[in-house]
């Protein structure tokens, strides 16, 4: 559902062969809304319009219009948080929210979404249903099938993805295909994204959006596997400054986290552990904190017991290493060698100790003994 509500607004007006009819209209029914009224709001120029607006009766609505193009709207409704996008032409649309939300109807562009709407729609019925499960796991203390869950989630997301994929190959001159690629733009590594962008047409390429995606391709590079790391400084906890490149050690773990961070904070054990055992051997960790609270981070720190390097600039969201390095959502790792070539990036748990005990765990010395004459 947050994919659907994720979507960025873009209009087509230049595009040709998009137009059809004499006018639109959207029906639909929403239960949880009765005696409010319906909105569809298309952006021009940065300006938000409202093009049709309807009461809400007895939980349905009915809206028309006419668009001279393609239009990307929103559908929203008074006093609900969220927002429908539909790719708006003069067609008709039904919009059906249950458990999900379903449209049919319109034009070409709106089959399209709509299939991938549907990929999504099952992603997220699937894991309610396991989060569910989880849920009931963790509380009998069963980690074997915590386990399993979160196996069978990953799987879940990953074929999820791999449909989205086919999709965009199949539709690489759609604008939801171009606006499926934003909308995973923020969480995609970079191989990830160069290669949905590599699916598009070079009409979806050169779009406002499609360059965006371009640029952002290009700064992602600069972070990517097998680079050097670009360095940064930071504030202290004490007050003095800290670099990246200034510290040394074999393996260095780049950690983006904060105080406030919840998820965060729940993996703070599984990294003093992980740390007390390889520090001897050569693991140094750098905590990038994005806090606003200098107390609220200096005490975290205490609390969790995270003795390592920590630096800070106070800046939250703004965080300078976090631009830097791209970080949209935390806990984020990056991993370097004693070079400061990144090795690896947003491994976390059991992976994360994996991938470290292969760079720093010495093989077992053994003995060969010749045969003797």
């Amino acid at each position: 559902m947050k994919k659907l509500f994720a979507l960025i607004v873009f209009v087509a007006c230049a595009f040709s062969g998009f137009c059809a009819g004499d006018g639109f209209t959207v029906t639909g029914k929403i239960e949880s809304v009765k005696g409010a009224k319906a909105y569809l709001i298309v952006t021009n120029a940065g300006q938000r319009d409202t093009i049709a607006t309807a009461p809400v009766e007895e939980g349905a609505f009915t809206l028309q219009g006419s668009v001279a193009s393609l239009q990307v709207a929103s559908l929203v409704f008074e006093g609900m948080n969220g927002q429908i996008p539909i790719y708006l032409e003069n067609e008709t649309y039904t919009v059906a929210i249950d458990n999900g939300i379903v449209i049919t109807g319109g034009g070409e562009t709106q089959r399209v979404a709509s299939l991938f709407n549907e990929v999504q729609r099952g992603l997220n019925v699937k894991g309610r249903e396991l989060n569910q499960a989880f849920t009931t796991a963790r509380g009998a203390n069963d980690t074997t099938r915590m386990a399993e869950i979160m196996a069978e989630y990953q799987a879940l997301t990953e074929q999820a993805r791999a449909e989205e994929r086919q999709l965009i190959a199949a539709n690489p001159n759609s604008l939801a295909s171009l606006n499926s690629v934003v909308a995973s733009a923020n969480s995609a590594d970079y191989e990830t994204l160069g290669g949905l962008l590599a699916l598009l047409s070079d009409e979806m390429k050169n779009t406002t959006s499609g360059k965006n995606l371009a640029d952002r391709l290009v700064k992602m590079e600069t972070v990517s596997v097998g680079r050097v790391a670009p360095d940064f400084e930071l504030d202290a906890p004490d007050g003095g400054k800290i670099t990246l490149h200034g510290v040394k050690a074999k393996v260095k773990l780049i950690d983006f986290w904060a105080s406030w961070c919840g998820p965060c904070r729940n993996e703070n054990p599984n990294v003093v552990a992980m740390y007390n055992e390889y520090h001897p051997k050569g693991l140094e960790i750098v905590g990038v904190s994005l806090d606003r609270d200098k107390e609220a981070w200096i005490k975290a720190i205490a609390d969790d017991g995270l003795t390592w390097v920590h630096g800070s600039d106070l800046q939250f969201w703004q965080a300078a290493p976090a631009k830097l390095y791209m970080v949209n959502a935390i806990p984020h790792t990056v991993l370097l060698d004693e070079n400061n070539l990144i090795i690896a990036k947003n491994l976390r748990g059991a992976a994360l100790k994996a991938k470290i005990a292969e760079l720093l765990d010495e093989l077992p010395s053994i003995k060969v003994e010749l045969p003797k004459d």
